[in-house]
């Protein structure tokens, strides 16, 4: 028999070669079916042998062809493969007209005996025909196709053994990178390959990041391209992956007039144990940079406005546990960081006796959602009290759910003390009317009392009834002065206002006061600002004032121990004078700090004091604009302020 056997594998194909011709056939073989197919047109054979799995023309399609062929088509078609075993391929194969399946292996003389019998039949005309009809080629194709794909994994897994481990690699690289470039299709990084000796190897880079030609960059190192800051990070990474580990960064590059943002992974290349490159994949990360910028800055003016508020903002949990405060916060409560308040109770700043109040109001907010303008009092970190007014509202996470609260707390020290000045100056008022009206109705009777007196005394009288006539005329003049202050009290006009110096005006004042400050022991130190600026008053009273204070100061000073130390300053605080009178006396009873400016309020004993010295004082002050107030603590003395604005030239 003249036997065609077709076989891509060439140690197979030997093989079968010698097999045939040992039993004396004539035999010619082809490495694939398009050359088998050539070789059958030209010389045609009694029988032809073929494998399945050849890489240009197959033994499907080699089968299909010649029997399609006029030339071919009786030619027995004889399948020996080891690559399909199963009977469906058996029956696709006879329906495209091979006439049986021979599965390897199969011993020699078995083969032959079998190609024997087939080639007597054909020659008989016993051989059976098909089994099942020739296929139309289109139907053929179509067949073909679905088969090689359902059975391509099949056909992978069960390659012959004589396969060496080279090709084996060359066909998993094929695959390898059909998948590659099918990833690389869909993907939107950029993508570069770095072989052990640091230069590019190969270079991916979608359409919309293509700013340079990959081309220009295979066969450079990285650090003859990239720029020097973008090298460091590189190199770090490359030494990562030599020890078998990955690496992350981000990067900037310029182009053009913008900078681009990437974030780049760096993953080592190991093959054979040993390490052979990287991959480096980076995304284009600008927007979300840009977004990052904007929130940052965002965050930024949120925390400047946060920090900059006047009144002290609080954010608490549930639980009324702080875990943000401002630095108005801080300050309200004489704490020196805000981390000294974060974790604890904003309950403890309240005082002990407004506590239960506030935990119900806290209810309230949690029921109507906030609360508004409630005042308490609250606590330094050293114990101190000052009333300040709370407001707060709810806190609500993204879902709606409340997680916590925001308190907005005011120091209202200021107005307070200002509302108890109104009310001092209303009573001041409502006083000096009535006052103004006594005295006068006390004037004519004092005036004849007075008169008469004088008259009794410049008689001839006994010395007993002599005595007791100048006690009534010393009480008399005694209550005509309280009479004056009433007057001096009361009285409505306007001030003469000049420009007058502070210092000069309390120097003045001593000067009249030096005398009695030396014989009762008693010791001035004056701290005067220089250049001061002066104020528009009127100077007598402003005399009145300081000679009150003075002399206030000195009674308690030698009532407490004989003389004393009295400090006078003088200082300029933004756009008002400031004059401060500090004693080192008994100090001031804390029940009697809100009285001192009452009329006829005294501490004195009875005839050393007609309580009307400070309430002129406070009416004269308050006349010129400006204010009077006392700081005092028992037993350490006390300072009496007075504050004058500046006035224009």
């Amino acid at each position: 028999m003249k036997v065609l056997v077709v076989e891509d594998n060439e140690d197979s194909r030997n093989l079968l070669v010698k097999q045939l011709r040992a039993y004396g056939h004539e035999v010619t073989a082809a490495a694939d079916g398009a050359e088998a197919l050539q070789q059958a047109l030209a010389q045609p054979p009694d029988v032809i042998v073929s494998d399945i799995m050849m890489p240009n023309m197959d033994g499907y399609q080699l089968c299909h062809e010649c029997k399609q062929n006029d030339k071919l088509r009786d030619i027995p078609f004889i399948f020996y493969t080891a690559t399909y075993t199963s009977d469906e391929d058996e029956k696709f194969a006879l329906s495209l007209g091979a006439n049986t399946f021979i599965r390897k292996p199969t011993e020699p003389d078995v083969l032959v005996q079998m190609l024997s019998e087939v080639f007597e039949k054909a020659k008989s005309g016993l051989l059976p025909p098909p089994e099942v009809a020739l296929l139309e080629p289109s139907l053929y194709l179509t067949e073909y196709n679905k088969r090689l794909v359902t059975k391509l994994d099949k056909k992978v897994a069960q390659l012959e053994a004589e396969i060496t481990q080279r090709k084996q690699a060359e066909a998993a690289l094929k695959e390898s990178e059909s998948k590659l470039s099918s990833i690389l299709s869909s993907m939107v990084d950029l993508i570069f390959v770095l072989d052990k000796d640091s230069r590019f190897a190969s270079f991916y880079v979608p359409s919309n990041e293509l700013y340079v030609p990959p081309e220009k960059f295979v066969g450079e190192r990285y650090s003859e391209v990239m720029p020097p800051h973008v090298n460091k990070l590189i190199a770090e990474a490359f030494d990562k992956n030599k020890k078998g580990e990955i690496a992350e960064f981000e990067y900037w590059l310029e182009i053009g007039d913008k900078t681009e943002w990437y974030y780049a992974k760096v993953s080592p290349i190991i093959v054979d144990g040993e390490f052979a490159g990287c991959v480096i994949v980076a995304r284009n990360i600008t927007e979300r940079k840009q977004a990052e910028e904007a929130l940052r800055q965002s965050e930024e003016k949120l925390r400047l406005m946060f920090e900059s508020v006047a009144e002290g903002i609080t954010i608490t949990d549930l639980d009324g546990k702080i875990v943000e405060a401002n630095e108005a916060v801080v300050r309200l409560h004489g704490y020196d960081s805000k981390e000294e308040l974060i974790g604890q109770s904003s309950f403890e700043l309240i005082a002990r006796k407004d506590r239960a109040r506030a935990m119900e109001n806290l209810k309230m907010t949690l029921g109507g959602g906030y609360v508004k303008d409630i005042e308490y009092t609250f606590l330094t970190k050293d114990g101190t009290e000052f009333p300040a007014e709370l407001s707060a509202a709810v806190l609500r996470d993204a879902s709606g759910k409340t997680v916590g609260f925001i308190g907005i707390t005011e120091d209202i020290t200021e107005r307070k003390r200002m509302e108890e000045q109104l009310i001092i100056t209303d009573r001041l008022a409502s006083v000096g009317e009535l006052a103004s009206g006594i005295a006068h109705e006390l004037n004519n009777p004092l005036t004849g009392v007075i008169g008469f007196a004088q008259m009794v005394l410049d008689k001839d009288i006994p010395d007993d009834i002599k005595r007791d006539i100048e006690v009534v005329y010393s009480e008399a003049q005694r209550t005509a002065q309280v009479v004056k202050n009433l007057l001096t009290f009361a009285r409505k006009h306007a001030p003469a206002k000049q420009l007058v110096s502070i210092n000069s005006t309390i120097e003045k004042v001593l000067e009249l006061r030096a005398y009695e400050q030396k014989v009762s022991n008693i010791q001035v130190n004056t701290q005067f600002a220089p250049d001061l600026d002066e104020v528009m008053v009127d100077y007598f009273q402003l005399q009145q004032v300081f000679l009150n204070i003075i002399i206030n100061a000195e009674h308690f000073m030698i009532e407490a121990h004989n003389g004393g130390n009295l400090t006078i300053t003088t200082e300029r605080a933004g756009d008002i004078i400031k004059a401060s009178f500090t004693d080192d006396g008994p100090g001031i009873a804390e029940e009697n700090m809100g009285h001192l400016f009452d009329p006829f309020f005294t501490t004195k004993e009875v005839g050393k004091g007609t309580g009307l010295g400070l309430s002129i004082c406070h009416g004269i002050v308050a006349e010129h604009g400006g204010r009077i107030y006392a700081k005092s603590k028992p037993g350490k003395g006390a300072t009496f302020i007075v504050e004058l604005p500046i006035g224009a030239h």
